[in-house]
């Protein structure tokens, strides 16, 4: 029996999804090195920051989110924000997208879903107009992005502030 999904994009309705789906990540990111030691009274500001971010980036086309949907209930998602840098070769626009926020829980893990997201998210991405889509991804998610068409860039470099 094939495992039915269905990949939409978010709504209002699903930034709960969303909020739960971003800590569960944000908890995965201490391999990256990202704190994550944080006070009850600092973790619930970051949620309350997250649930307004995506209350107000989502219907304001800022942020372009991807909900997984199986058995009526929300079990992956992926978003990318846009951003603008003067234009250049092959992109007069300067129009960029970051994709982020990629999870799946794991029950449901392996079955495709992430894969589904992500194609998603590059129409989204087309459909916006941008030319370059980047991303950060931990190593066991680097096929996924591999088969979409991502190539890494060493010459990247940040900094946290």
């Amino acid at each position: 029996m094939a495992i039915l999904f269905k990949i939409r994009k978010a709504e209002l309705r699903d930034v709960e999804a969303l909020v739960r789906m971003r800590f569960e990540l944000l908890h995965v990111a201490a391999a990256l090195g990202v704190p994550t030691d944080l006070s009850g009274s600092e973790w619930e500001a970051v949620r309350e920051a997250t649930r307004e971010y995506f209350s107000r980036a989502l219907p304001a086309g800022e942020h372009c989110g991807v909900v997984a949907e199986a058995e009526g209930v929300v079990v992956g998602c992926g978003g990318i924000v846009f951003t603008e840098r003067p234009p250049y070769q092959g992109n007069l626009q300067g129009r960029e997208a970051y994709l982020m926020n990629m999870y799946t829980e794991p029950a449901w893990r392996g079955k495709g879903i992430g894969a589904a997201i992500v194609g998603e998210l590059l129409r989204c991405a087309r459909e916006a107009g941008a030319k370059r889509v980047s991303l950060d991804a931990e190593q066991n998610a680097r096929r996924i992005y591999a088969k979409a068409g991502f190539h890494g860039n060493v010459e990247a470099m940040e900094i946290l502030l």
